[in-house]
């Protein structure tokens, strides 16, 4: 993991905080594995996360807890490239089924409530970059950002019978100091 931690800075009321970039890459996930990647205790604020991977069955769960304690998923438990397709989050089913054995290909329309597809490419045709292999993304990019109290965790999981590759992720955070 890379760490990229911003100078600190200070709101209009005088609070300081500081932007942190959490950066992951190239994480194999083996058949049914779940893997705590961050569990920090802090104040702060999810800005976004960005991730990439090479099965629809890999996903995360972002867990956060309030100054009481109390602990919130915003995420609903742990949600997969293919669960955010059930729900029609970004990317409907119709939109990416493919024609005539070619996937369509389409980007996904960003939410500011909760995660979203980015992109659900299912097939092995190559595709404009050259990329011939199936790719899936999502993103969560909340308005406001997402407040939490006292802790952050995020869990990568696999929900397949085989292993997968979480290509790269990133997690950028507002932390109040």
């Amino acid at each position: 993991m890379a760490q990229i931690t911003n100078p600190v800075e200070v709101d209009q009321s005088g609070r300081k905080f500081q932007y942190i970039q959490n950066n992951f890459a190239n994480i194999g996930l083996q058949p049914n594995e779940e893997r705590v990647v961050l569990d920090v205790k802090e104040k702060g604020e999810i800005f976004m996360y960005e991730m990439h991977g090479n099965s629809r069955h890999l996903g995360l769960s972002v867990d956060i807890w309030a100054d009481s304690g109390a602990q919130i998923s915003i995420m609903g438990g742990h949600l997969t490239f293919e669960k955010l397709l059930q729900k029609a989050w970004g990317l409907s089913a119709g939109e990416v089924a493919p024609v005539s054995g070619v996937s369509p290909d389409p980007h996904g329309e960003p939410n500011y409530r909760h995660p979203y597809l980015l992109r659900f490419k299912t097939t092995t045709e190559q595709d404009i970059t050259g990329e011939d292999d199936e790719r899936y993304s999502m993103a969560y990019t909340p308005n406001p950002y997402t407040a939490y109290g006292s802790r952050i965790r995020v869990t990568l999981v696999n929900h397949s019978n085989e292993t997968g590759v979480v290509e790269d992720f990133v997690l950028t955070r507002k932390v109040w100091l």
